[in-house]
């Protein structure tokens, strides 16, 4: 999880025009694009129907759904909201009060990323396995 959200920091800071951090209102990825042929060419295609990609991925969804339990599925809710608050235990303290503009500006970037990752989700086009496959839940 450090390893992510150093990434995330790293690339938010390198991708904001110094300009950006004069001002405390400026938006630290205005002008900041994500290339999205890359990220499309990691996410890659879903496997194909009866195929043995598509047979281990459900295999780990099975296996998921077994052994999920009611703190897991509460921590998954937990985090769907991608708050940056959620990181907080991860870099030591309350990151809203110790870095604001730093918070804002992932927020930002991870705002930036949800929207990319939602346009290739809905350009794949493939139905979630809980819809697809009647034992998933």
């Amino acid at each position: 999880m450090y390893f992510r959200f150093g990434l995330l920091t790293l690339a938010l800071i390198a991708g904001m025009e110094s300009s950006a951090l004069s001002s405390a209102q400026a938006n630290p990825v205005a002008g900041f694009e994500l290339r999205r042929a890359p990220l499309v060419e990691a996410v890659g295609k879903p496997p194909a129907e009866r195929s043995e990609a598509l047979k281990r991925d459900l295999a780990v969804l099975r296996w998921l759904q077994f052994a999920r339990n009611s703190e897991s599925i509460g921590h998954s809710w937990n985090y769907l909201g991608k708050s940056i608050t959620r990181f907080s235990a991860a870099v030591g303290g309350d990151f809203m009060k110790s870095a604001p503009k730093l918070s804002s500006g992932v927020q930002q970037f991870v705002d930036l990323i949800a929207e990319v990752k939602n346009d290739i989700k809905n350009d794949i086009g493939r139905l979630r396995p809980f819809l697809s496959h009647d034992d998933l839940k």
